[in-house]
């Protein structure tokens, strides 16, 4: 099982430009058998899962229909359509379960039996992240009864027949994992400590304190619809108890310049070019905006330096811009986790709770914070706060230039697309050549599941919203 985990990360990023066997030449021991794995193994295994779920096939769909991306050419043509399949999903879904689930279970209880708390609590919040993910897109998915069995495959009948827990209660199993995380990763250091085989933090455990605090905000802010109020009250407490300082804090997906390693954006615009552009939509609001970024998000579209996303309805390529090398260079990480972002959920929180002044503060020091990512020179930073860095005095205005600012600082990321559907904001028009009448609000449940889980909640309706977006 643990080549299958690994395999699958490469077969996701790579698309077939390399095989396994180099990459996992160094790893003979399966991480599922009980008597010879290693926690260093099941951390690394986890967090390659965790990569590939964040940064490969689900984000350029979540592009798409954010429309930061556009898909051009064959499968990704249909995406733009909005036609996804339950055969599509099947791999992306197995990613999520079979390579990265079954092993941060796996790290948790073996982490327990070992008195090593670090792992124990960093698969804590690895596991709260890909659950995150599977709930964010596809509702209700199956948990508390499908990971019982652990990666040994114990499993009854029962645990290859999970009920599906409802995306209510999923949410609530996600913040006590990270709650739970945050108690290991503050105990004494003991047993096996995490140092070259956690690619995300480097075994630093209050970089993984803040991670955790970060996603505890992000999930209780998928709850302003259902609790308005509520969730604002959690996502300051969790804010508050992070102690956040900055862009150092982020939890990023790492890459290399060798072949088994590379960016997956990078790899698959090597071995796929022209199957996915700038969309236009992203692009025409940053040339709205002067953006100073946009140079560092798209490459020149033509000899004039423009840049250019492909229109709505259309798969144009021609004079079209690419992914900036920025995002999508070889070895360029890739944010999954940040401080922008939740200086951004903050803001959005404050100004729901009526703490405008709070809301302008952390609205200020994501503009800030991100801007200082790219070689940008400071007048043009000054420049850039001066015109959008002052929150309305207007709510509905405010809350806009929130979402419209985070819209472009969680480019590449799936959670664009979460806040598109719990918020409609920024304001996307449908695709004309859409096949289904609203941007999906869904991804299908997998053709595995309804195929071979009798206790599976299937859902096909890619307009149905989920639990949070209602």
């Amino acid at each position: 099982m643990k080549k299958k985990v690994l395999c699958l990360f490469l077969a996701t990023a790579l698309l077939g430009s390399g095989g396994c066997n180099k990459f996992t030449k160094d790893y003979d021991i399966s991480p599922n058998a009980p008597l010879d794995t290693t926690l260093p193994l099941l951390m690394s295994g986890t967090q390659l899962s965790v990569m590939t779920t964040y940064t490969g096939n689900l984000a350029r769909e979540a592009g798409i229909f954010t429309q930061q991306l556009a898909g051009t050419d064959q499968q990704y043509a249909t995406y733009a359509t909005y036609l996804v399949t339950e055969s599509d999903t099947e791999n992306d879904f197995n990613t999520i379960y079979q390579g990265g689930l079954i092993n941060a279970q796996e790290m948790i209880k073996r982490g327990t039996n070992e008195n090593s708390p670090y792992y124990v609590g960093i698969g804590k919040i690895l596991k709260a992240m890909l659950l995150g993910i599977a709930t964010d897109i596809f509702g209700d998915v199956p948990n508390r009864q499908a990971l019982r069995g652990g990666a040994g495959f114990e499993a009854t009948s029962l645990e290859l027949n999970p009920t599906y827990d409802t995306q209510q209660v999923v949410l609530q199993d996600i913040q006590t994992l990270l709650s739970e995380g945050i108690t290991e990763l503050q105990k004494p250091a003991a047993g096996l400590r995490p140092g070259s085989d956690d690619f995300i933090h480097r075994g630093d455990a209050s970089l993984w304190v803040k991670t955790a605090s970060i996603l505890k905000a992000r999930y209780a802010n998928r709850l302003s619809k259902r609790d308005a109020a509520g969730s604002a009250t959690a996502v300051l407490a969790a804010i508050d108890q992070a102690g956040l300082t900055g862009n150092t804090d982020d939890a990023n997906a790492v890459f290399t310049t060798s072949n088994t390693s590379q960016n997956q954006f990078y790899a698959f615009n090597l071995n796929r070019p022209n199957y996915v552009k700038m969309g236009a939509r992203l692009i025409d609001l940053m040339n709205t905006l002067n953006d100073p970024r946009l140079p560092f998000y798209a490459t020149p579209a033509n000899a004039a330096g423009d840049y250019i996303g492909t229109p709505l309805g259309t798969t144009e390529t021609d004079e079209i811009s690419d992914i900036g090398s920025f995002f999508a260079s070889v070895n360029s990480p890739v944010p999954m986790v940040t401080y922008v972002e939740a200086k951004l959920i903050e803001a959005e929180a404050a100004l729901r709770a009526g703490q405008s002044s709070r809301a302008q503060t952390a609205y200020r020091a994501a503009l800030t914070a991100h801007l200082s990512k790219f070689n940008i020179s400071t007048a043009q930073q000054n420049t850039y706060l001066a015109a959008n860095g002052t929150l309305s005095a207007n709510a509905a205005t405010a809350l806009t230039q929130i979402l419209t600012q985070k819209y472009i600082a969680n480019f590449l990321q799936i959670e664009a697309w979460s806040d598109y559907r719990r918020t409609k904001q920024p304001s996307l028009t449908r695709d004309p050549t859409g096949v289904i009448s609203t941007i999906p609000e869904r991804l299908p449940t997998p053709q595995g599941e309804r195929i071979n889980n009798r206790n599976a909640t299937v859902v096909s309706d890619l307009t149905r919203p989920v639990y949070w977006a209602q």
